[in-house]
């Protein structure tokens, strides 16, 4: 299956809506570190979750990367694959640190210690 690039840009702001949803309505109750530079929310797997069984659904030939579950961008996700992650989610960015402030005051409203 061959998507069009303004197909792909509908899917893409459609699972960023997704993610968003979660942080604008989702406590976060725990940050987790994971290595020097790095912290995971407890809300990061689900999000990352739903948004790549969204893409899954939707571009089921195209390749994922995913921040927790990593994958092969060249091939479409298999179940369960796993890869070093390397770069901090988009729910990592917006809760750094406990008590740390973040760029977005939607998302630094719904961090908590």
């Amino acid at each position: 299956m061959t998507h069009r690039l303004a197909d792909l840009l509908d899917i893409a702001r459609i699972a960023d809506q997704l993610g968003t949803r979660v942080l604008e309505t989702t406590v976060v109750r725990q940050v987790t570190t994971k290595g020097p530079k790095g912290v995971v929310t407890d809300l990061d797997p689900s999000i990352e979750q739903q948004i790549l069984t969204f893409l899954k659904e939707r571009t089921p030939d195209t390749g994922r990367y995913s921040q927790e579950a990593g994958g092969d961008p060249a091939r479409p996700a298999n179940d369960g694959s796993s890869t070093r992650s390397t770069a901090p989610s988009s729910s990592s960015r917006a809760c750094r640190s406990m008590g740390s402030p973040s760029p977005s005051p939607m998302a630094s409203s719904r961090c908590s210690a």
